[in-house]
């Protein structure tokens, strides 16, 4: 079994408006401040990506009520917003190969809560390629598979394995055990939920491997305080590390990840569409006290082993 997670569909730059009232939970027509761009059959987002959170599709419209097919489940607040969704459901896809022709697995409901929409496929692995489309249970339309972008899974639902860790580090085997390095990457990627909220998956991942780089040396740094040092084959030749050599080296990989982070965050933040809700003055300082921008793909061309070694990938 794997946890596929889809990107949820972007409704940032969709309409929206916001209630006029308060509305509670088996309401049948919610006040809104217009209702500009929403028209019957539509389907909306109450309040995303909060715990109280639903889809709705729309029986009838006024210049300023909304009535939905079905009662609202849950209590709402005046002023929460409401937007304006093509799709209500997502579609997943598995393929043996990159390239093939891709099979439905299932369709679900997206869920605005979070940024993806997660599905327990029982007869997943991680060998296998998955893509997700948006569906409109109504008018039957979904959006092109072929320019859906095919992704795979790990079975401990990681951004990244522990295999692709060790190639990233440039460890030969035996340094340090696959088995420690799931635990690392497992550790690394729940810091990574804390620091940032990123729905792009190069930063994920990116992130990952470096934050697991960070808590790996600080792992054999711990490891070296009971026998002196730490040898290492890396990049064929051999390497010796003291307790104090790795805590250092350590100390430049999280200042590597924390850069990276702040280099990507400014992008992140003038892109995400729910920044509106902040006044002009404060977002443009927002914007501007996260000075400096760097594409995440620029890391594919550079990286920095864990023993300070520089060296471009060919």
């Amino acid at each position: 079994m794997v946890l596929l997670k889809g990107l949820n569909y972007d409704i940032s730059n969709q309409e929206k408006t916001f209630l006029a009232a308060d509305v509670a939970s088996a309401a049948a027509v919610m006040t809104v401040d217009n209702s500009n761009g929403f028209i019957a059959a539509d389907y909306i987002v109450m309040n995303p990506f909060n715990e109280v959170t639903e889809i709705l599709k729309i029986t009838s419209v006024t210049n300023t009520t909304i009535t939905p097919t079905t009662a609202v489940k849950f209590n709402y607040s005046n002023k929460d917003r409401i937007y304006k969704t093509p799709y209500n459901q997502m579609r997943f896809y598995y393929c043996a190969t990159a390239t093939g022709t891709y099979v439905l697995i299932d369709t679900v409901d997206i869920l605005f809560d979070e940024l993806h929409t997660e599905h327990e496929y029982t007869a997943g692995t991680s060998a296998l390629y998955y893509k997700r489309t948006f569906y409109n249970e109504t008018t039957d339309v979904e959006t092109d598979i072929d320019s859906s972008e095919y992704f795979q899974v790990t079975d401990d639902d990681t951004y990244i394995t522990a295999e692709q860790l060790m190639i990233y580090l440039q460890f030969a085997n035996g340094v340090i055990e696959l088995s420690d390095l799931k635990e690392i990457i497992k550790l690394a990627e729940m810091r990574i939920s804390l620091d940032i909220s990123s729905s792009n998956s190069v930063i994920l991942k990116i992130s990952s491997f470096l934050l697991s780089k960070y808590y790996t040396l600080n792992a054999l740094a711990a490891k070296a305080v009971s026998y002196g040092y730490i040898t290492a084959t890396v990049e064929g030749r051999t390497v010796t590390k003291s307790h104090t050599e790795l805590k250092k080296d350590a100390a430049s990989a999280l200042e590597e990840y924390n850069n990276f982070l702040t280099a990507n965050i400014r992008t992140e933040t003038s892109k995400t569409g729910f920044m509106e809700q902040i006044s002009s003055d404060t977002r443009q300082d927002i914007i501007d006290i996260m000075t400096g921008s760097q594409d995440a793909l620029d890391f594919e061309n550079i990286y920095l082993n864990s023993y300070g070694v520089r060296g471009r990938r060919r």
